[in-house]
C-alpha cells in the first residue's frame, strides 16, 4: 500500500466489502458476526432518503475502511451533530493512517455542512479505538451519558 487513498460514497457493487469491515468490526469487539442484508444496506446507505452517509477509502480499487454517520439536530442547543456508528479499516490497512484520514474526510464533511460536534460510541474494552480516538482530538464526553432501550426489552 502506497498510502494513497481515494474517498468517495459507498455503491451498491461495494456490499460485499462493506460486509466484510463490519464483520471484521464486530469480531474485534466481540459482537455477533452483523446480519447486514443487500436491501437494509440499500435502504440505509445509498437511497436518496438514506439517512446514513458511507465514505469508503480505496486504495487501488480495494476498499480498506469505511466510515458511517448521520446527523442530528438538537432542539435544546441548536446545534447540528454528526453521529459516527461505524469506522472500520481493513486488517491488511490499520496502522496506515486510514482510520485518521476517514476521521479528516468527515470532520471536512461536517464543516461544510455546519456541524458543531462529532460523536460516536466506543467499546468499552476497545482499547485500540480509545487511543485512536484520542490520537485524532477525541475525548470523553463528560457532559452526557449515553443510554439505550433494547425493543425487545420495551413495553409499547
Amino acid at each position: 500500500m502506497d498510502n494513497e487513498w481515494t474517498f468517495r460514497p459507498a455503491q451498491a457493487n461495494d456490499f460485499a466489502a462493506v460486509v466484510s469491515l463490519a464483520c471484521q468490526l464486530a469480531a474485534h469487539i466481540e459482537a455477533e458476526t452483523p446480519p447486514l442484508t443487500f436491501e437494509q444496506f440499500q435502504a440505509n446507505y445509498l437511497r436518496p432518503d438514506a439517512t446514513m452517509r458511507l465514505l469508503l477509502a480505496v486504495d487501488h480499487d480495494h476498499v480498506v475502511g469505511m466510515v458511517s454517520w448521520t446527523v442530528m439536530h438538537e432542539l435544546y442547543s441548536a446545534d447540528r451533530r454528526v453521529y459516527i456508528s461505524d469506522l472500520a479499516v481493513d486488517r491488511s490497512a490499520r496502522g496506515l493512517g486510514v482510520g485518521a484520514s476517514l476521521m479528516k474526510e468527515v470532520v471536512t464533511w461536517a464543516a461544510a455542512h455546519g456541524v458543531q460536534k462529532l460523536g460516536w460510541d466506543v467499546w468499552r474494552h476497545n482499547e485500540t479505538a480509545k487511543a485512536f480516538y484520542k490520537s485524532v482530538g477525541g475525548h470523553v464526553d463528560e457532559e452526557a451519558l449515553p443510554y439505550v432501550l433494547n425493543m425487545a426489552e420495551a413495553q409499547p
